[in-house]
């Protein structure tokens, strides 16, 4: 894994995980910039095939080294259990070593929240500063980027995305709500306090 030099006065880090074994899980980085308010996903991982326990244990991997991570968003369905037995994703994950929070899953607020971090404001008058763009993306998430630059809207929903029709999309949408879920949940979620036992 790469692991990344956050260096002052970046201070903020978390996660935000989109669930799934056939389809692919998603997992990004995130730091904030408390001076500018800028956000950088610095990592990615996104694969199939891999079992919610096995998940957690390769994240925390991952993530050996970083910044203390605050929070896990996640995918509220990851909290379902399968007909109402057994363990959820969530539960497994905690197995495994993260602690999640559940994410708000309102499609329209989170595409709002990742348009707004994406916008551009340009000076208004002379000596008035350029807003800068509050969501930064490090060069070694090729599938996140990818995501962006080929994302299209839904002509049913204009306030929603275009769901992937087959297999091969993915994992476009996967890494897609990921971001949604970090990029919203995260507004509110700044102090959250670290879990206990668990990076």
């Amino acid at each position: 894994a790469t692991h990344i030099h956050l260096t002052n006065p970046v201070k903020v880090c978390w996660r935000s995980i989109d669930w799934g074994f056939a389809a692919p899980a998603a997992c990004l980085w995130y730091a904030r910039n408390p001076a500018t308010m800028q956000t950088y996903v610095y990592r990615e991982w996104v694969q199939s095939g891999v079992p919610s326990t096995r998940q957690a244990m390769n994240i925390r991997i991952i993530s050996h080294g970083d910044p203390e991570i605050r929070f896990t968003l996640a995918d509220p369905s990851m909290w379902r259990k399968t007909k109402g037995v057994g363990t959820s994703e969530a539960e497994e994950y905690q197995a495994g070593g993260i602690t999640l929070t559940r994410a708000n899953n309102n499609r329209h607020q989170g595409w709002a929240r990742v348009h707004k971090a994406l916008s551009y404001e340009p000076a208004f008058g002379p000596g008035l500063p350029t807003r800068l763009v509050e969501l930064q993306i490090f060069d070694n998430c090729p599938i996140l980027i990818y995501a962006l630059q080929n994302i299209e809207r839904s002509k049913l929903d204009p306030e929603d995305i275009k769901e992937p029709t087959n297999l091969s999309d993915n994992p476009r949408d996967d890494v897609l709500d990921s971001l949604r879920y970090g990029l919203f949940g995260a507004s509110g979620n700044t102090n959250i306090k670290k879990p206990r036992r668990w990076a």
